[in-house]
């Protein structure tokens, strides 16, 4: 008997269909405690596939938010070597959040994987698992299209967008910078550490 044939269905509605099969009370006992153990176990590996899927969607939601400030940036006019920068930063947040949404789908923790694979911080955050040469390759990238007078874009900000949002408007309530200026782009943050994204 496949157990999963029955499911949907009470342990007193399978012990009836089971009775009116002709199945023998002592192998009705041994279906039904197996059934009993069947759905236990796979209620647990249920509650644990949530579980890594959630921990796991704490760190694609704000690396989506990144990706969302990153197409932002693209609408506001700029030179074509800053468009195609943007392009290769989002570009690796794309392959990054594939990456993390693959791993919300198996049986191990964002901290496991982080430490079986030297990731700093023990991968806390989205920016830990970027490896450091792409991290100073893009700051520089960024910083060669700065434009005189005007902030750069913040790649890799460990910042959350409320956050950013609580420290833009302030900034702007006590400076008067108008809305073209507030969303300039805004300086460089690499974090000080080398390690290869892991699988």
């Amino acid at each position: 008997m496949h157990l999963s044939q029955y499911n949907g269905k009470t342990l007193s509605e399978v012990r009836n269909a089971l009775i009116k099969q002709g199945v023998k009370p002592e192998e009705r006992q041994r279906l039904l405690d197996e059934l009993r153990d069947y759905r236990a176990k796979l209620k647990s590996q249920n509650a644990q596939s949530r579980h890594f899927r959630t921990v796991w969607r704490s760190y694609s939601t704000p690396l989506m938010d990144e990706l969302q400030r990153v197409r932002v940036a693209m609408h506001y006019k700029g030179t074509v070597k800053r468009t195609l920068v943007l392009l290769e930063y989002r570009e690796l947040l794309d392959e990054l959040l594939n990456l993390f949404q693959g791993f919300a789908e198996g049986k191990r923790s964002p901290k496991e994987i982080a430490v079986r694979n030297g990731i700093p911080n023990e991968g806390e955050h989205w920016t830990d698992w970027i490896p450091m040469q792409e991290k100073e390759k893009l700051a520089e990238a960024f910083a060669s299209c700065r434009i005189p007078g005007r902030k750069m874009y913040v790649p890799f900000s460990r910042m959350s967008t409320a956050q950013r949002g609580n420290s833009h408007g302030k900034s702007l309530e006590n400076t008067g910078v108008g809305f073209a200026d507030h969303h300039a782009d805004t300086g460089v943050n690499v974090h000080p550490s080398s390690n290869s994204v892991g699988t």
